[in-house]
């Protein structure tokens, strides 16, 4: 009889290893599932602070500390040479914010166009509004200006600073002394 209790117990024996290791295939399963997602999403982590991440401010200004140490010392001895004070040259003056300009590019093979938005800055109010006052002949001056660019000549960031100076100089032959800076707010080429 002993013998057919253990005949016996076997088939029950057998029966819950095989209940057993579906089961124990299945967390296995899952548990190599979740360890790939983790990996996924620590790689793409990883792939996006590498590619896409942007440099700490501690960074930006060691770089910026290096690249325009030599604009400072020019900027400096210009104006200690103006014999302006320092006060008055670190003094924001008056924003004039202007409309956005949308012109055609002179490109003749193809049709491309530049949209600008320009902000003027001035001495005091007082040219703020002697500006407003010949405003349109400004605008007419910067009209000219883009429409006789060619899309390589903008492209380039040398080109854009080229424009910027440009423009520059068209309206501080329209404002004169009051004009302090230009400044491009937006620049669109297409």
């Amino acid at each position: 009889m002993a013998k057919e209790d253990k005949a016996a117990q076997q088939p029950e024996q057998n029966a819950q290893q095989a209940e057993a290791s579906p089961k124990k295939k299945k967390t296995m399963l899952f548990i190599i599932i979740g360890l790939v997602v983790v990996l996924l999403l620590g790689g793409g982590a990883g792939a996006y602070f590498f590619f896409f991440a942007k440099p700490h401010d501690d960074q930006l200004e060691a770089e910026g500390a290096q690249g325009h140490s030599s604009q400072k010392a020019e900027t400096k001895s210009a104006s200690k040479s103006k014999g302006k004070d320092k006060k008055e040259e670190e003094k924001p003056g008056f924003m004039l914010p202007m409309d956005a300009f949308v012109v055609n590019l002179a490109d003749p093979q193809a049709k491309h166009y530049i949209k600008v938005t320009i902000t003027l800055e001035l001495k005091d109010e007082k040219a703020k509004a002697e500006a407003e006052h010949v405003m349109p002949r400004l605008k007419n001056d910067i009209i000219m200006l883009l429409s006789s660019k060619t899309m390589e000549d903008v492209i380039p960031l040398e080109g854009k600073t080229r424009l910027r100076d440009e423009v520059a100089a068209r309206a501080q032959a329209v404002l004169g002394d009051n004009l302090k800076d230009v400044y491009f707010v937006q620049l669109v080429i297409q």
